[in-house]
């Protein structure tokens, strides 16, 4: 995992761009799962930069590429469509605009039963283990944009959940769970080695803790963080309030 320190949002959502754009160029199509919190106006960011190289003809993948670019999430706060603090609404109100890709968010409909729950980590379930079978065979790109929390998690996975305790090795890629405060569908352990770039932003005061912890080697239960270490290739950009903290101490 590369760190990258003092870096700018922009720095996060260029690079994004230009990855998926190099590789779509190369006639591979690409899976982008964005994550909500501070990370979303990034993917927001980059994603418009993608719809206008597109209408600009930058972009011209292949003709056997459909889709070329699909996204979806890394998790998903559980609730009827469009609730207040769905990262899917979150990602749209930041300045994505779903009609230009192929676009899946998790949550559809105006209830919140089980059986929606049930059927929404099924969609990711689905669309994750479709994932791993297209790249296996050297058919599909996968990048993810990432943020951490002060205590460690990352996507929906919380320090000591269920989730954190899955085997990465494993063949589960997607589930859901009931944490602190919401119903979590979350990409599982399982996953984080099929991601081929991941970029994770962190630029918080109070994150000093977490980042040092990650330098170390500890379980995924303690710090699901750690998970970060396993996609092919992972950047880690810290911005400029995490820098300025340190000036100051």
């Amino acid at each position: 995992m590369k760190i990258v320190s003092n870096a700018e949002p922009g720095a996060v959502a260029v690079a994004l761009f230009s990855r998926i754009k190099l590789i779509l160029e190369r006639g591979d199509p690409v899976l982008f799962l964005a994550s909500g919190g501070s990370s979303a106006p990034l993917a927001a960011a980059a994603l418009a930069s993608l719809a206008e190289a597109f209408d600009q003809k930058e972009i011209r993948p292949s003709a056997q590429v459909r889709p070329p670019l699909t996204v979806s999430l890394v998790d998903e706060r559980f609730g009827a469509e469009g609730h207040a603090d769905s990262n899917w609404r979150l990602l749209v109100e930041k300045g994505y605009d779903p009609g230009k890709f192929d676009s899946l968010p998790l949550l559809r409909g105006e209830t919140a039963t089980s059986t929606d729950f049930a059927e929404a980590t099924g969609r990711l379930r689905a669309l994750l283990s479709d994932a791993v079978e297209r790249r296996r065979a050297g058919r599909l790109y996968v990048v993810a944009l990432f943020g951490m929390g002060t205590d460690g998690h990352t996507a929906g996975i919380l320090p000591g959940s269920v989730v954190s305790r899955l085997d990465p090795e494993g063949t589960e890629y997607a589930t859901g769970y009931m944490a602190s405060g919401f119903a979590r569908i979350t990409m599982a352990p399982a996953f984080f080695p099929h991601v081929d770039f991941a970029a994770v932003w962190v630029n918080d005061r109070t994150k000093d803790m977490a980042l040092a912890e990650l330098k170390r080697s500890v379980s995924a239960e303690r710090q699901p963080a750690q998970l970060l270490k396993l996609p092919k290739e992972t950047i880690l950009y810290t911005g400029p309030e995490h820098a300025r903290k340190r000036s100051d101490a």
